[in-house]
């Protein structure tokens, strides 16, 4: 199973959700990362980074932007606001049924991820107990498959 978590800037969100599912080793999962509005090889935000890492979690070094082959290549696309998912489904309309929030994926409400770019340690921790929460859904939900 592949699974793309999407952001707008590949530098916050969807790599720390990268990084805590990638943590879990599950076997026959393999993940990756990207942004809708970034640029290739922008490095992870500073406080992001910090959190991986006080976690030992792999992590993504460099951004990455959104691709058609890692749209045909994930088997669920998982974006951090609705915003997002529709903004895909728009530019790939053949893999809409495959795109959608990661909130609503794991069951939960419609709710969007909220962005900590430019914020403090504390508002980047926020960010990561909430992706931490829908990570371990994400996994009860997919086990090992």
């Amino acid at each position: 199973m592949n699974i793309l978590f999407v952001c707008t800037g590949n530098t916050c969100r969807s790599p720390m959700a990268e990084a805590i599912l990638r943590a879990k080793n599950l076997p026959g999962v393999n993940v990756q990362s990207a942004g809708i509005f970034t640029q290739d090889g922008m490095p992870m935000s500073e406080h992001a980074y910090k959190l991986v890492t006080a976690h030992h979690y792999p992590y993504t070094k460099h951004s990455q932007m959104v691709r058609p082959e890692l749209i045909q290549w994930a088997d669920h696309i998982l974006t951090m606001t609705q915003s997002h998912r529709n903004q895909l489904r728009q530019l790939y309309p053949e893999a809409r049924e495959r795109i959608e929030t990661l909130a609503a994926f794991v069951g939960g409400e419609e709710q969007d991820i909220q962005d900590p770019y430019g914020g403090t340690y504390d508002t980047y921790e926020t960010t990561f107990q909430q992706l931490t929460s829908y990570i371990e859904r994400l996994h009860q939900k997919i086990g090992g498959q």
